[in-house]
């Protein structure tokens, strides 16, 4: 029987690449389905490869500017940077049995929308979520605190905020949803075995009919990747 794994994420987890990437090799999957257009899920991998490029020169330079212990936190944040892509697509690369498909359809300034909603509390703040940091913010962030608050945003599950705006909701959630849902089954048809698919934590637990509800009928099991610390 085939298995299907539903995988809650919080795009800016500093933890994230090493979590994801545990969870992978634990269970495998031959297909994987990442909550990405085709366009966006090739710039991210693009990105990524670029900085592991000139990591060793940046590192030292930010050794140098900021102090060994500050710098090595600066490139833990940009190196989670699109993790949800690039973990996969390594995966991928280092068992060539596994393949990786974009599955999702959205509008990038309402993406920026979302985050402002969910993650713009506390400490840090949304206009500083919304956007680029540059060098010297990061050198003066409270990773620790940062993170906390990332881990925080795993056990949101309240659309109540979102509902107010039904626009909002329905073009960032519903018909995200919608296009998602058909992918997914598309993919899931070609697995053989192990089937992941990985997503912002909202689309998988928040409180409405969400992306794991549409999917019962396939039996999925759903996970944030904060569980994968237990294992």
């Amino acid at each position: 029987m085939k298995k299907f794994y539903m995988v809650g994420t919080n795009h800016r987890d500093l933890k994230g690449p090493g979590r994801l990437e545990k969870f992978l090799e634990f269970v495998r999957p031959d297909m994987i389905g990442v909550e990405s257009t085709e366009e966006d899920y090739i710039d991210r991998i693009e990105d990524h490869e670029r900085l592991k490029s000139y990591e060793i020169p940046l590192k030292l330079r930010l050794s140098q500017e900021h102090g060994v212990e500050k710098a090595a936190v600066i490139m833990k944040y940009l190196n989670s940077l699109g993790y949800e892509s690039w973990v996969p697509y390594e995966f991928s690369r280092r068992n060539t049995g596994a393949k990786v498909t974009p599955c999702d359809k959205f509008e990038k300034e309402k993406v920026v929308s979302i985050m402002n909603r969910v993650l713009g509390n506390g400490d840090i703040s949304a206009e500083f979520l919304s956007r680029s940091p540059s060098i010297e913010e990061l050198s003066n962030l409270d990773f620790e605190k940062y993170q906390s608050q990332m881990d925080l945003v795993y056990h949101l599950s309240s659309i109540n905020g979102f509902e107010e705006d039904p626009e909002m909701f329905r073009n960032l959630f519903l018909i995200r949803d919608y296009w998602a849902e058909l992918n997914i089954r598309k993919v899931f048809s070609r697995t053989e075995n192990t089937m992941v698919y990985v997503g912002g934590a909202m689309h998988i637990f928040g409180d409405y009919h969400n992306l794991y509800e549409r999917l019962s009928d396939l039996v999925p099991f759903r996970i944030k990747l904060p569980d994968m610390d237990n294992f």
